[in-house]
């Protein structure tokens, strides 16, 4: 009998914190993702970087800078880099891992984005870090959409991008929460994406696996499969059950 209610008491809490129950599971709404746009003083959009973040107190502080003229811009952003884009910096091979705004740092990090780039390998194994003197946040990039609840077969209408997205199919091979997988598995999905009086062009995004996989750039958009819902327990759930969500950002 004790075993029998310690089991019954384990699936409750598998249900409760794993959404199977089939509505929202009482998850919390996620965090706003905000892209920064960062110029060098004197120079133009060939030395644009980005930054996208969730942190309410660095957007605070970007906003508040962006209300001041840009000669009274005095912070300037610094932060440790990585490899890579991360799917935000442009066509830049490095990103920010982490970013504030500050009136001082050392020489060592100050330079342009085009000098990290020409010499990445060092910025990332020496420097560690890009604290441009001169630059200054530009801009809060807008395009960037986050269609959520998105069920089989529905299409969702991006308006101002006039963008029109499909959610075609989906199949997933996720290892349930009362499961034991030798491998995590994957949710696969499928969409159209028509952008303008252009041709649907056919994606599929894979999510719980890579970066590259889980994104991919169309028409100068990137759409990214953030999430899919409800996750399984002991076995995947009827399609008609899920929903995905997914982010569209204008490159």
């Amino acid at each position: 009998m004790l075993a029998r209610r310690l089991f019954l008491l384990a699936a409750s809490c598998l249900l409760a914190s794993c959404g199977g129950g089939g509505g929202d599971g009482g998850q919390q709404p996620e965090p706003e993702v905000v892209t920064f746009a960062f110029r060098i003083q004197g120079a133009g959009e060939e030395q644009e970087f980005r930054y996208a973040t969730s942190s309410q107190e660095f957007i605070a502080k970007a906003r508040a800078q962006l209300s001041l003229p840009v000669v009274g811009r005095p912070q300037f952003p610094a932060g440790p880099i990585a490899a890579g884009s991360n799917g935000v910096n442009l066509n830049w091979n490095w990103h920010f891992t982490d970013l504030s705004f500050t009136e001082s740092a050392m020489a060592a990090c100050d330079g342009t984005p085009a000098l990290v780039e020409v010499d990445l390998p060092n910025w990332l194994r020496s420097v560690g870090r890009f604290c441009p003197w001169s630059g200054y946040v530009y801009a809060e990039v807008k395009g960037s959409h986050t269609l959520r609840g998105m069920a089989v077969g529905e299409t969702r209408e991006i308006a101002q991008e006039t963008m029109r997205i499909e959610f075609k199919d989906v199949s997933d091979s996720r290892c349930g929460a009362a499961q034991m997988c030798i491998t995590p598995g994957a949710a696969t999905a499928q969409f159209n994406v028509r952008i303008g009086a252009g041709a649907a062009q056919p994606v599929t995004l894979v999510l719980d696996a890579s970066q590259e996989a889980q994104q991919a750039v169309v028409g100068g958009y990137r759409l990214r499969f953030e999430r899919l819902d409800p996750y399984p327990i002991n076995a995947p759930y009827p399609k008609e059950q899920y929903r995905a969500t997914l982010s569209v950002r204008k490159l």
